[in-house]
């Protein structure tokens, strides 16, 4: 959200507390999830998951996406499931929260692998993949996802924010989305 648009959504006469409140919000769950594991710890690294393409695996800026994309549409085809891209970066502090709680959460996680293949894009300064993405729609935060069916016809496009409730990934929202629109759909 812009700060042209906070203004537009709170504009009235709490705007300098909202406002102000709102960036303290920010900063302490900056300053909270600073503190919480972002790699290995409790979850495991669950970037050597032998069951899963390095392509799943985690945001790489040496990888090809239309290499990959080949590679997972393929895949898509032979398993009958849909391809899920998430297009984000390890500088990408909600991409690692939401990263983690899909690997922590075995009911989640299981759901995903059952329904996508996951095909992660990695949008960064060493390479933002800016010819593959510019055949996406435009977005504005990370990470986002893409549903496409498994001939590459892009059937769907998601912020992954509409996952958060009260500022935590929400199991419920987020096996929603997948029953929507997996590949039994």
């Amino acid at each position: 959200m812009t700060a042209s648009t906070l203004h537009k959504f709170y504009a009235g006469p709490g705007l300098a507390c909202v406002s102000t409140c709102f960036v303290y919000r920010c900063l302490l769950l900056w300053l909270f999830s600073s503190l919480l594991p972002v790699s290995g710890g409790e979850y495991g690294a669950f970037s050597e998951n032998p069951d899963l393409p390095d392509y799943s695996q985690g945001f790489d800026p040496a990888r090809d996406p239309f290499v990959d994309g080949d590679n997972a549409l393929r895949l898509a085809r032979e398993s009958g499931r849909r391809v899920l891209i998430e297009a984000g970066g390890e500088w990408c502090m909600y991409c690692k929260r939401l990263d983690h709680y899909i690997h922590g959460n075995p009911m989640v996680r299981e759901a995903l692998y059952k329904n996508f293949v996951v095909l992660k894009v990695n949008i960064s300064d060493k390479n933002d993949n800016r010819e593959f993405m510019a055949g996406l729609p435009k977005i504005h935060a990370y990470p986002h996802f893409f549903i496409t069916e498994s001939d590459g016809t892009l059937i769907h496009s998601q912020d992954t924010s509409r996952f958060l409730h009260r500022g935590v990934y929400s199991e419920s929202l987020i096996l929603e989305f997948i029953d929507k629109w997996g590949s039994d759909n």
